[in-house]
């Protein structure tokens, strides 16, 4: 698979995620007539669940809440998801960039055995090269003895 064909499939992977989300679920509600005329109904109103007894995406809505800045006002069990949440991206990111302990004895570990797979590839390389320089010669011994017995050696009578 090329890199195109790689790109053109997360692209379609990630349309289907949105289309996917975008669909009506069973818990909510259509918009009414009112809102549709008056174009209330709008894009920026998904953020809100239409049903909030059936919701699944919880933590996106404390995260929001929390991105008003408002952090009084949320329990301790949202406030400390949010805090965890946050060291989370904060920890990922350290580790993309290669700035934490773990990330550190794993690039450690990748250049070793990036070496190892380096050296072990040359062997074979090698290998390949002495047994197609030991073919070479066996045929060419085998076209010499042919060669010498065409020539015409002592013919037996």
């Amino acid at each position: 698979m090329t890199r195109e064909e790689r790109r053109a499939a997360a692209k379609a992977k990630k349309q289907a995620a949105i289309e996917k989300r975008n669909q009506v679920e069973p818990g909510d509600l259509p918009p009414s007539d009112s809102e549709l005329e008056n174009g209330k109904y709008n894009d920026a109103d998904e953020g809100l669940p239409a049903n909030p007894n059936h919701t699944n995406n919880l933590p996106s809505n404390l995260k929001n809440s929390a991105l008003d800045g408002d952090m009084s006002q949320l329990s301790r069990r949202e406030r400390e998801a949010i805090e965890a949440q946050y060291e989370r991206e904060r920890y990922l990111k350290l580790h993309a960039e290669g700035k934490t302990e773990e990330a550190r004895a794993d690039l450690a570990r990748l250049a070793i055995i990036r070496e190892r797979r380096e050296v072990e590839r040359l062997r074979k390389e090698a290998e390949r090269e002495e047994k197609a320089a030991l073919a070479k010669q066996r045929s060419a011994e085998i076209e010499a003895k042919l060669n010498s017995k065409k020539k015409g050696g002592s013919k037996k009578k």
